[in-house]
């Protein structure tokens, strides 16, 4: 199984699909089988990559709710070794209807199943919020690096990220 990289924040505009697309391009012009995984309603990382959402039968959205098989709607992109498994705007709509299903936070991790071992790197693109499709997608990263911007205006980093004086080489 290749390495899972979920890029993910609650803000817009920080560049996340950005991050996403030339992250998996890179890695495909290293020769790395990369499927990026577009999970934002929308749906820039698809069309980015030159893919018309609104002309799209399936997608993300139909995978996580179980209708189809990812490998059944993965899209090979014109760089070669990048795929993508596209998305529109009706992926809004799974987070209302799978807020009551059981086990609602591993439905992508079902969705990729199937395909997680045919790629070096999957890249899931996340929207900018901290919905259950957000969710979804770290439960398939195996790390989930936390990092914490800082400013002027906010507050110092935990005790841990300081350097003291005794560790001050």
């Amino acid at each position: 199984m290749g390495k899972i990289i979920s890029i993910a924040n609650q803000k817009g505009g920080v560049g996340k699909t950005t991050t996403a697309v030339n992250l998996s391009a890179a890695l495909a012009v290293l020769e790395k089988k990369v499927l990026l995984v577009d999970c934002d309603p929308q749906a820039n990382a698809t069309s980015g990559l030159g893919i018309d959402p609104d002309g799209l039968e399936k997608s993300v959205y139909e995978c996580i709710l179980g209708q189809v098989d990812a490998k059944d709607i993965i899209t090979e992109t014109t760089t070669p070794n990048l795929y993508i498994l596209p998305t529109r705007i009706d992926l809004v709509g799974a987070e209302v209807e799978l807020i009551n299903e059981k086990g609602r936070e591993q439905f992508l991790s079902r969705a990729l199943a199937d395909v997680k071992d045919d790629y070096d790197y999957i890249i899931i693109d996340c929207s900018p919020s901290l919905g259950l499709i957000t969710i979804n997608a770290p439960r398939r990263t195996r790390q989930t690096p936390q990092y914490r911007s800082h400013s002027a205006d906010s507050p110092q980093p935990a005790a841990s990220h300081r350097r003291s004086a005794d560790n001050h080489v």
